[in-house]
């Protein structure tokens, strides 16, 4: 506020004049997602980033707003997208940005344990032990995929060859992995 006199050669005075101008801050602040959205590997945990903001009279603060996330069809996976807003120290906000980050799991199974090919003496049976499996998002299923018998040389000699593969929850496969006995005479 300024206020103002007018006073004449006499030193006559003119009543007071006031006038105001008041500043206010109706803009909002502008704010830039410096992420992009982005897919990543279970289990592999989402980081996200913030983003930027400047305002024209004051600093700003960003605000997530809002976190919603979609569970995906297997385990340890899903989209999550977090929303963000800048607001000035007058309360004026900006437009929201958001970022999204993808959880996928495109990785298979590993064996965990599996055991030598060998040799027996007939007439002792072949004894398999299922080998195991892990994986780093969910569940490993060991799926028996063959069982072959081969004739060996001589009566009561043979070759059993059983092949298995695991599957975790989101259908990826292990490579195949194989384990022979050999029956001996």
């Amino acid at each position: 506020t300024k206020t103002w006199k007018a006073v004449d050669a006499c030193g006559n005075e003119s009543q007071l004049y006031s006038q105001s101008i008041e500043v206010i801050d109706t803009t909002a602040p502008s704010i830039s997602s410096t992420a992009a959205d982005i897919t990543i590997q279970c289990p592999a945990v989402a980081q996200f980033t913030a983003p930027n903001a400047i305002d024209n009279c004051s600093d700003v603060t960003i605000i997530p707003i809002r976190s919603v996330t979609v569970p995906g069809v297997c385990p340890g996976t899903g989209i999550t997208t977090v929303t963000w807003v800048a607001e000035d120290a007058c309360g004026n906000l900006s437009e929201e940005v958001s970022q999204t980050i993808t959880v996928v799991d495109t990785i298979a199974p590993v064996w965990t344990a599996v055991y030598p090919n060998m040799s027996i003496n007939c007439p002792e049976q072949p004894q398999f032990d299922i080998p195991t499996a892990s994986d780093a998002c969910s569940f490993a299923t060991v799926i028996e995929v063959s069982d072959v018998t081969e004739e060996g040389e001589c009566a009561g000699s043979y070759t059993r060859t059983k092949t298995w593969k695991a599957v975790d929850a989101c259908g990826n496969e292990s490579q195949l992995y194989s384990q022979s006995i050999e029956v001996i005479d």
